[in-house]
């Protein structure tokens, strides 16, 4: 803090130059969000820009800048998991979210091909019994070129380039009929760490138009989900 004296028309006046410096936290909730908005993250932090309101920064130490706002948890299990075909049994949908870590190498995978080897439309949906609000979700997949077993013979097996890489995330409307549009995500070689653009109140979510991602050599058909975990409120019960 500095301070300093001026002088005008024969009067003293003192005046104090303070230079503060302070980090500001913004939590935003649903109802701030306007309806024309972008969000960016990179590093646990997201820049909102919308249109009539100043940047925001949100400093988020979970990677997720909504689900500070929220005290949240893992709601998939809660749900039934279907999809539009692929692994059945012990490869069935009902292991995307059975509680099984991808350490334990129990995965549901997704056929996005046809018998003639054509592409086909794929996709992976959760629905609840009851209306939840979701802030954010992972889905476990494999990197690239990573299997759980050690050779093709091995039950547990999985080719490269079998990762779940590009999707499109809806949500289902108020109305229970519409799917809507959140966002997507493209050419992902890994976990996919996913925000909603706000918090979304709904009773069921789907992942369409899967495929593995392009920058991923090898099968590039029938992506592997291990677990999709979705964050967000009320509780399992």
């Amino acid at each position: 803090m500095g301070c300093g004296y001026a002088a005008l028309d024969n009067m003293i006046y003192r005046y104090n130059i303070c230079f503060i410096a302070c980090t500001l936290t913004f939590v935003f909730c649903q109802t701030t969000f306007p309806n024309s908005m972008s969000v960016s993250t990179n590093s646990g932090i997201t820049d909102i820009k919308a249109t009539g309101q100043a940047p925001g920064r949100i400093l988020s130490d979970q990677g997720s800048p909504l689900s500070n706002a929220m005290d949240v948890s893992n709601i998939a299990p809660c749900a039934i998991a279907a999809s539009s075909g692929g692994g059945t049994g012990d490869f069935g949908p009902a292991v995307m979210n059975d509680g099984r870590e991808k350490e334990d190498c129990s995965y549901h995978w997704i056929r996005t091909r046809d018998t003639l080897g054509q592409k086909k439309s794929a996709w992976i949906r959760l629905d609840w019994n009851e209306k939840v609000t979701v802030t954010n979700m992972t889905i476990q997949t494999t990197e690239c070129n990573e299997s759980c077993g050690d050779d093709s013979k091995d039950p547990l097996y999985i080719d490269s380039g079998r990762n779940l890489g590009i999707g499109s995330v809806q949500y289902l409307g108020r109305n229970g009929i519409t799917w809507i549009r959140d966002s997507e995500f493209v050419n992902k070689t890994g976990d996919i760490e996913y925000s909603f653009r706000k918090p979304i109140t709904t009773k069921a979510i789907r992942i369409r138009r899967i495929s593995p991602s392009t920058q991923c050599k090898g099968q590039q058909s029938n992506p592997v989900v291990f677990e999709w975990k979705v964050y967000g409120t009320p509780v399992c019960r």
